[in-house]
This record gives C-alpha cells, sequence and structure tokens, in this order.
C-alpha cells in the first residue's frame, strides 16, 4: 500500500467538462511584471509559471490578459491582441505541459480602470464615471461594445490554438465587464443599463461568444465578484443570478471572488490583509457552490493545506485558487502532499507582492526571494566554507539557511535564549500571528539543514575569531531610539514599544504613544485591547504611512472602533512627574498646547542599526558582512532579502 495522502480532498482529480486536473489546486490569476512591455512572454515569465507547474498545480490560470490594447491595465503584462503574442505564448503553454499541469488564459478588458499611459490614451466603460487616479472613461457605443466582444471572441480562438487547455472571462474586479453589471458605474439608459437583466446583457453577451468561438474544445470559466463590499454596490443575489444566466450561456466553471480594484477599501476583498481570516470568502463563495449547479473555483486567502481540506470537504468549492500562497513557496502541493521535504513557507498576507504590482514593479515576496526571479542561476561556489551568522533575527536565520543549502557548514549565534529577534515583537500585535509561522518555517529550516544554533551566547569578537571563520555575517538588529524630552531625562516613564510588546516592561492603566508608525499604531491596537486607555502622537498629519495601504485601512478603523485618541500633527515637549501619574505638554503645529496626564509613555520613533560589534571586528581585522536591521534599518521584507541575495552573492564567489 502507498503512503496515505494527508490532504486527499485537495489531492484527489477533477474534471470539468473533458479537462481533468490532477488535484483540486488551481494557480489563481496574478499579475506579475514579469513580461515585456510590450506584452510578449519573456524568460522570466515562463520561469515563473513553470515554478508553479512543477511544484504540483493541477492547473494554472495566467494573470489578467488584455484582449486589445484599449483593454491594457499595466505595462509589462502578458497580452493577446498581436501575432507575436500568439507565437511567445506558445513556449508558454508548451513549458507547463512539460512540467505536468494544465495552464487557462484570464482574457481580460480593464475598461475605465486600464492605464492610459500604456493602452493608447483612450479609457472606456459602461458610462462617464470617475474614478480616482484615473481620467474619466468614455460610455462605450453599442458598436464598440460589439467591438469588445469580438476581441473576447478572436482572443478565445486564438488562444485554443495556441493550446491553452481552458478559457477565463474576467468579470470580476472593477474591470470592464464588472463595470456594466455594477449600478454603481453602469448608469445608462439602453439595453445594457438600468435593469438587472440590461446589466447582465453585455457579460452574457461576452461569455456567448467565447462558448462559440471555442465550441467544446476547451472549459470556459468566468470570473466573478460576488459582492462589491460590506454593503457597497450590487447584492449577491444579483451575483447569482449572473451565475445561473452564465450557465445557461454555456459557462462550464465559476472562479467566484469578491470586491473591486478601484478603491483600497473596496480592494480588501480582492486580496485580503493579514488582519482577515484565512478562506475569509468562503461562505460567500459556497452560495453559488449551493445555488449555481457548475463547479465553483474558489479563493480567498486560502494559505495552508489545512484550510483548503477543510473547504473541499465542507463542500464549500469544488476547487481552491492559490494565489499568495504559491508566490510565497511554489513547492506548496509536493510539500503538502509529501512528496518533497520541509515545511511549507507561509504567506503572512503583507501584500508586499500586491503593492510592488500596482507601483508597476517586478513582483516581489516578503519571505520569497526568488519570486520574480525564478530563472537565477543558483549554485555553490568552488569550496565548501565555514560561515558564522550572528543574529537569529529574520535576516541571520535566513543567511544561514542560504549559506547552508549550499553544502556550507553554518554555526547561528543569538544572544537571547529564543530565535526571532524583532519577529518575536512584530507577531505580538493582534492578527500578526502569521509571523510565528514565519518563525517556525525558518526554525524547522534551520534543523532541516543542520545548521549549529547555539542560543543564549553573546557572540563577541573573542568567540568569533576562535571559530575561524571564512565568512563572517552580522545580523544584529537594532536598538530602539529614545528621543530626549525635557523633564523626563532618564525617566522610568519612558519604555521602548519592544519591551511592552514583549511584556518586558509593565504599562499603567493610562498609556501614551509617541510615534504613529506601524509599530506605534500596532502597539496602540495591542494595549487597547487589553484594556487600557491609550493616546497616539504623531508628528505627521496622516498615521500609519510606512504600511501597506490596504492594512492600514483596517488598522485605522479598528483604532477607532477602541476609542484610541490620535493627535496628528503634534509632538511631546515636555513631562513631568506627579502622584497622579505622568503630566504631558503636547503642541501643535500650530503652537497649541494640550495637557495629558498618563501613567506610562511608550516610545515608537523608529530604530537605529547596532553596529558596535561590526566595529570591533573590523578593528580586528576581520571584514564582516551585515545584513538586515543591522546594515539598514527596514521591513521583514528587506531583512530577508538581504539575508538570501548577500549570501548567495558571496558563496559563489
Amino acid at each position: 500500500m502507498g503512503a496515505r495522502i494527508l490532504y486527499p480532498s485537495v489531492f484527489e482529480p477533477f474534471e470539468i467538462g473533458s479537462l481533468r486536473l490532477r488535484n483540486r489546486v488551481i494557480m489563481a490569476p496574478m499579475g506579475n511584471n514579469l513580461s515585456s512591455r510590450e506584452g510578449e512572454v519573456t524568460s522570466k515569465t515562463i520561469a515563473h509559471y513553470v515554478r508553479r507547474a512543477e511544484g504540483g498545480v493541477g492547473m494554472i490560470l495566467t494573470e489578467a490578459v488584455p484582449v486589445s490594447e484599449e483593454g491594457k491595465h499595466r505595462a509589462n503584462c502578458l497580452c493577446l491582441y498581436q501575432p507575436q503574442h500568439e507565437r511567445a505564448l506558445g513556449e508558454l503553454v508548451t513549458r507547463v505541459h512539460e512540467a505536468g499541469a494544465k495552464i487557462g488564459i484570464q482574457l481580460h478588458h480593464a475598461g475605465a480602470l486600464a492605464d492610459p499611459a500604456v493602452n493608447g490614451g483612450r479609457t472606456v466603460s459602461a458610462s462617464a464615471i470617475k474614478i480616482e487616479g484615473r481620467p474619466l472613461p468614455e460610455p462605450l457605443e453599442e458598436d464598440g461594445i460589439r467591438r469588445i466582444v469580438g476581441s473576447f471572441e478572436r482572443a478565445a480562438r486564438q488562444a485554443v490554438k495556441i493550446g491553452f487547455d481552458a478559457i477565463e472571462i474576467h468579470g470580476a474586479h472593477g474591470y470592464l465587464l464588472h463595470q456594466f453589471f455594477s449600478w454603481r458605474t453602469n448608469l445608462r439608459k439602453d439595453a445594457y443599463g438600468g435593469s438587472l437583466e440590461n446589466r447582465m446583457r453585455f457579460p452574457l453577451e461576452v461569455a456567448k461568444a467565447v462558448r462559440e468561438a471555442v465550441g467544446n474544445s476547451v472549459p470556459v470559466f468566468y470570473r466573478i465578484s460576488a459582492i462589491e463590499g460590506k454593503g457597497v454596490g450590487y447584492s449577491i443575489e444579483e451575483s447569482l443570478m449572473l451565475g445561473h444566466r452564465l450557465k445557461e450561456a454555456g459557462v462550464d466553471a465559476l472562479d467566484v471572488s469578491a470586491g473591486s480594484s478601484e478603491s483600497y477599501q473596496l480592494s480588501v476583498y480582492v486580496t485580503q490583509p493579514y488582519s482577515l481570516p484565512e478562506g475569509a470568502l468562503a461562505d460567500i463563495i459556497a452560495r453559488f457552490k449551493k445555488d449555481v449547479s457548475i463547479p465553483v473555483i474558489g479563493v480567498g486567502r486560502i494559505s495552508r493545506p489545512e484550510t483548503a481540506d477543510r473547504l473541499l470537504r465542507e463542500g464549500k468549492m469544488d476547487l481552491v485558487a492559490l494565489g499568495r500562497a504559491l508566490l510565497a513557496d511554489p513547492l506548496w502541493c509536493r510539500k503538502a502532499k509529501g512528496e518533497l521535504p520541509g515545511p511549507i513557507r507561509p504567506c503572512i498576507a503583507c501584500n508586499r507582492c500586491i503593492e510592488t504590482i500596482s507601483k508597476q514593479l517586478p513582483i516581489t515576496c516578503s519571505v520569497n526571494p526568488l519570486l520574480g526571479a525564478e530563472d537565477a542561476k543558483l549554485a555553490a561556489g568552488p569550496k565548501k566554507r565555514k560561515i558564522v551568522v550572528v543574529g537569529g533575527g529574520p535576516s541571520g536565520m535566513q543567511a544561514a539557511i542560504a549559506g547552508a543549502s549550499l553544502g556550507n557548514s553554518v554555526v547561528l549565534y543569538e544572544r537571547s535564549t529564543r530565535l526571532g529577534g524583532s519577529m518575536l515583537e512584530a507577531s505580538l500585535p493582534p492578527y500578526k500571528a502569521a509571523l510565528k509561522e514565519l518563525l517556525r518555517y525558518l526554525e524547522e529550516e534551520l534543523k532541516r539543514l543542520d545548521v549549529k544554533v547555539i542560543l543564549d551566547m553573546e557572540a563577541d569578537e573573542d568567540v568569533i575569531l576562535r571559530e575561524r571563520a571564512d565568512v563572517v555575517v552580522l545580523g544584529t538588529g537594532a536598538k530602539p531610539i529614545m528621543p530626549k524630552i525635557e523633564g523626563l531625562e532618564g525617566s522610568s516613564f519612558m519604555l521602548s514599544a519592544k519591551d511592552v510588546l514583549r511584556e518586558e516592561a509593565r504599562v499603567g492603566r493610562r498609556a501614551a504613544i509617541v510615534g504613529g508608525g506601524m509599530v506605534g499604531c500596532e502597539t496602540a491596537e495591542y494595549l487597547a485591547t487589553r484594556g487600557r486607555k491609550v493616546v497616539l502622537i504623531e508628528m505627521a498629519e496622516r498615521i500609519a504611512t510606512d504600511m501597506e495601504p490596504r492594512s492600514r485601512l483596517l488598522l485605522v478603523e479598528r483604532l477607532e472602533k477602541l476609542k484610541v485618541k490620535i493627535f496628528t500633527g503634534h509632538e511631546v515637549k515636555a513631562g513631568k512627574a506627579t502622584e497622579e501619574g505622568l503630566l504631558l505638554v503636547i503642541r501643535s503645529r500650530e503652537g497649541k498646547d494640550t495637557k495629558l496626564l498618563v501613567d506610562s509613555l511608550i516610545i515608537a520613533v523608529g530604530f537605529r542599526p547596532e553596529k558596535s560589534l561590526s566595529v570591533r571586528l573590523k578593528q580586528r581585522g576581520i571584514e564582516p558582512v551585515e545584513v538586515g536591521d543591522c546594515k539598514r534599518v527596514g521591513n521583514i521584507k528587506e531583512a530577508i532579502h538581504q539575508g538570501f541575495w548577500w549570501m548567495y552573492e558571496k558563496i559563489r564567489c
């Protein structure tokens, strides 16, 4: 008998029409900005998709592929409206098939969300409704609608000729077909606007045209936003009706998502931040599974195999579409199935990938340094080396893993009794548990690769010299900046946010936090959920500007609900200890003073690199390599990428 499969619902085959998938995992369509500016496949595009195919997914759905220049939403996306696009896409299909997976193409027209810088300068939509950051679109005339239907039809026919295994029509996320379906963006008075029947007309015409173009050769999917937002836009009953009508039009499966890319508020439902639970859309998707009798593909921050298996077993969807989870670990399927050793690298839902795509940059991931660089040639150097890493934070751990994975002897020193560094306190605020999963992943990789880890030991220059290392890596982190405040020099009232989160400092009932960046805001939420009365003081006019916009939006809403009092445009001028507590004087930019009585003053104004060991080593003739906050204070992505890429560059020398 063969080994028992851990997640049988995930790895059982599935059929949609004539298409047979080896399992129920689909790579969700996500942009990557790895193609040429002209929309052609590049070696990086192929390497990106092939890596996921090699990782064991049943099928890949490409990023949104414009069917015309007019519908192009950004530079460096795959396109299918010119002959050169067809030739390049053929190689992509062949390579994915050789790696064992099926591949479908998602056909798309951005409408009002098209980018005038790359689409010829003209944007169109159902109506002249302004979307922030975009020009006012031109309402489509009926001949323009027919022209776009023809573009979808032509692209679908060409996709089948190229060899794609399925066609998906992108009717979700605020793009053109969504714009026609939504009464918010469709104010037309003709046959394509007004009633639900009329608003469904254009999407149904596209679906019928695509079905007729491909016949029964491949299945046709339709991606739909079940809702636009909480209490915003059309109802789920309306989208269910569209689902029924799409089935009648010949659609074989519904790819059910939610939200719209037209604003950060609505795009929270498109790419759920870390504060939303895994499987956040599952109950909405289950409505389609129950009411519309064709297969349903489900999305919505499905990160762990346990979650995927449960949602399938509960019958909430027929297939799971993994987006960011496969960006974080392209080998997700084979690891979950037990075919490859090692833990799955967890997605922390930080949306760094989405942020870089939105900025028209090649895709990147906080936890996977090889995302977007899958074609990199990584190989060990000519000889085995001894590597000493000082500091067990994310950059030091990643450097040790990278060095050991190339066959080198690595020892890691950490002065505290636990690995994790800044991740320890960063994982403590509400909704940040994914960082604990990342820490577990890094710890397991250190064990798997036989890295010698020495805890509770200060590795000074004498210790390092005795190691006789070929390479010394310093990931010694950073220290909190503690500003000088009149009347509070050396005061026990002043605490660092780091010590507060680690519960190494006692906080009174009334707390003031100086610094409204991510650390200060998350510390405010942490304390407010524990019953403290919190005041947040920030010099800038907005708080949490260093956060990913969707995560920031939800955090600010939560702080308001927790009644955290926020003073923007203010700074602390002085403080004085009294019998009642600490009396603070804060001053606005206009010079107006406000007095606050608190029990604790928590400082979250930033960090400075800890370079003292680096200086001492250089004095002893050792040139260490600094990574992470020790080199330059940054975020988790910068720490992990520095640890990874520096090590590979060094070892190859």
